[in-house]
């Protein structure tokens, strides 16, 4: 049985009112915006990894949803709104279709809403298409593209081929990161079963199905 719909919803309330009224891109009651105001208490420093606070907190409602519409397709889409300020900070939502037997592909919209915070920095419009085709039971070529239309420039390019043993599955990534004007090749090895002991991106092992292959 597959559930043809499904819905999370996420509610955070958060009770240190010093924590929830921290600026959202700084530390707790400082501004990035206004680094010049010193009458406002920073956060003191704290070592990350032996700590469970991970910055700001924020007042938020979220929401994610999949709807299986047929066997072969799928709406992705979720959503996130910051109660104290009343606006959707990030919106996605996406299509996923299974072309039987051997080719699938995803298209999809992010929105990040427009942040000045006095670095020049804003939002997002991107636009996410993603396409995987095997090739045959060994190999399985994935190609992925992301664009912003409020830059009018690509954001990256991923080219991938994975090769499926019996047990363990191979990759070899090609990637072009234009926002960050950066080339890689990127190798990854993972074992069915235990994504523990993988190496390299993770991003594909769903790919990495159970296949009597050699």
């Amino acid at each position: 049985m597959v559930d043809w719909l499904d819905f999370d919803l996420d509610f955070v309330w958060v009770t240190d009112a010093g924590e929830e009224n921290a600026d959202q891109t700084g530390s707790s009651g400082t501004s990035r915006s206004s680094p010049d105001q010193s009458n406002r208490q920073s956060s003191p420093a704290v070592d990350r990894r032996s700590t469970d606070l991970y910055g700001p907190q924020r007042n938020y409602v979220s929401a994610a949803t999949t709807w299986r519409v047929s066997e072969a397709a799928s709406v992705l889409g979720d959503v996130y709104a910051d109660m104290r300020t009343g606006d959707v900070k990030q919106a996605n939502i996406g299509f996923s279709r299974l072309c039987w037997p051997n080719l699938s592909y995803f298209i999809g919209t992010r929105y990040l809403r427009d942040v000045d915070n006095g670095l020049g920095q804003h939002g997002s419009n991107a636009v996410t298409f993603a396409l995987t085709y095997a090739l045959d039971p060994r190999y399985t070529l994935v190609f992925a593209q992301q664009y912003d239309f409020d830059y009018a420039a690509n954001i990256r390019s991923d080219l991938t081929l994975i090769r499926k043993y019996h047990r363990v599955n191979f990759a070899v990534t090609l990637s072009a990161d234009d926002s960050l004007d950066e080339e890689r090749i990127i190798f990854s090895l993972w074992p069915e079963g235990v994504p523990e002991l993988a190496i390299g991106l993770r991003r594909y092992m769903g790919l990495g199905a159970s296949a009597d292959v050699y």
